[in-house]
């Protein structure tokens, strides 16, 4: 229902945000920033959130192994892109010598606030399936979601991609064509554990295949 409302939404009011801010949260927001985070030019921001494995005690079929982000974050950093990670409080670190790099724990109410200002203000999103993606469409921002494990997909403008997970069964991977034949898919099935019992295994995307989707 919520991407149904974002494309009809985009389909009447073309050139209309989704969003409204109050100005006093913009101004708030902006001077907050400014004052915390001075290093990070918010004019070539790129948002990051990535889903660990069994995140919150959940399959993890939607989770994947952060470490495999890395050449692609120093990749934006090279370039000269400034990177907000939005983390919690139990999430591992990304550490970097740039001082462009910044995670953000969003357990803090401050925090929770500010990662909408700086959506609304970046230049692109970089995700996994989890709830943050699901902001993406408010901002209408370019989208390159990885590690998905069924195409489900929240970027809904041109400039978004995504890349599956690949799926094996007997140790074969599935053409995708075939994959998306196969019954509960794209329902909740994937996500349980009788995904594993039938025989299925679920391949993450390679640390080439991020840098590239990031590229």
């Amino acid at each position: 229902p919520w991407m149904s409302t974002i494309i009809e939404y985009r389909k009447k009011y073309k050139n209309k945000n989704i969003h409204i801010f109050k100005k006093n949260f913009v101004n708030e927001m902006s001077s907050y920033f400014k004052k915390n985070h001075s290093n990070i030019d918010i004019s070539k921001l790129i948002i990051f959130h990535h889903r660990e494995k069994f995140y919150n005690k959940t399959s993890g079929m939607r989770g994947s192994d952060l470490a495999t982000y890395n050449s692609g974050i120093k990749y934006l950093l090279n370039k000269n892109y400034s990177v907000i990670r939005l983390t919690h409080s139990n999430a591992k670190k990304l550490t970097f010598k740039s001082k462009k790099y910044l995670e953000i724990n969003t357990d803090f109410r401050k925090n929770q606030l500010l990662q909408f200002y700086i959506m609304s203000k970046s230049k692109g999103f970089i995700c996994t399936d989890s709830g943050p993606s699901n902001l993406a469409p408010m901002f209408n921002l370019p989208c390159f979601e990885s590690n998905l494990p069924v195409s489900n997909c929240q970027g809904l403008n041109k400039k978004s991609i995504y890349i599956l997970k690949k799926v094996k069964l007997k140790n074969k991977v599935i053409p995708y064509k075939e994959l998306f034949k196969i019954d509960n898919y794209f329902q909740g099935l994937i996500y349980s554990n009788k995904w594993n019992e039938l025989g299925f295994e679920m391949i993450d995307n390679t640390s080439k295949e991020i840098l590239e989707g990031i590229k």
